[in-house]
């Protein structure tokens, strides 16, 4: 009887054992199966959306030969900053004031890919940033299609910035200019900002300048204090780079 007993026993553990190994192998394949659908349903919706066509800037062009602003991983640039003295045309290194820009990585935004950019500007403190950008035919663009160069488009006005004092209205420049750098003799093109004083319309109008060279990406900027902008400018010069 007792035998008995134990053997019903053993034989319900060894059925509850099962049922929960059982059990656990089809939680296991259920999820499985989950996750196979919703894998499936992702990669269908992400064909679907990514097929639907911008109405401002064209879709990503990748892997541009003839790029101004060639964004692959791993790409940097290094600068050094000078003090240019417009009235006497002369200009200053600023020792130590070394700037450098790199791509980080790439990063889908609402379907399409951009250049997650770090940019460490030691002239300003605290103004090291960083953003996204993406070459769409072309065209220098963020996420909110605003645009900071055209290979293409030297007529229309490309970005309009305005704040309580200022208003930049920024173009490409038609022609095209060279750059002198440590490194040799550029040629580029610049996209030009227009800044115009809102309480002094009529004075001297100031402009900011960004030259890009083929391939390389962006060779120069400016930057001044409007108290002396008659008077001195700073300039962000290319010394080195790497295109990855």
């Amino acid at each position: 009887m007792i035998l008995e007993r134990r053997f019903v026993f053993l034989t319900f553990k060894k059925i509850k054992i099962r049922s929960i190994v059982l059990r656990f192998r089809f939680e296991k394949q259920s999820k499985r199966k989950m996750k196979l659908k919703l894998g499936t349903i992702s990669i269908l919706l992400l064909f679907i959306f990514s097929c639907k066509k911008e109405t401002v800037i064209p879709p990503c062009e990748s892997g541009t030969s003839n790029s101004y602003f060639p964004m692959t991983v791993g790409s940097y640039w290094i600068y050094q900053w000078y003090r240019v003295d417009l009235l006497e045309g002369e200009e200053t290194l600023l020792e130590g004031i070394i700037d450098t820009i790199e791509v980080l990585k790439d990063t889908l935004i609402r379907y399409n890919y951009y250049a997650k950019i770090r940019d460490n500007n030691a002239f300003e403190p605290g103004s090291s940033r960083t953003y996204y950008r993406r070459d769409s035919f072309g065209y220098l663009v963020d996420p909110r299609n605003s645009i900071y160069f055209s290979s293409t488009n030297f007529v229309d006005t490309l970005r309009i910035e305005i704040n309580p004092i200022f208003k930049t209205i920024y173009k490409m420049e038609f022609l095209g200019s060279s750059i002198e750098t440590a490194v040799k003799t550029f040629d580029c093109r610049n996209f030009q900002g227009e800044i115009t004083n809102l309480f002094s319309p009529l004075s001297d109008k100031q402009y900011y300048n960004n030259y890009y060279s083929k391939k390389v990406g962006k060779i120069q900027s400016n930057i001044f204090y409007f108290s002396m902008a008659d008077k001195t400018h700073f300039h962000r010069r290319l010394i080195e780079y790497h295109i990855e």
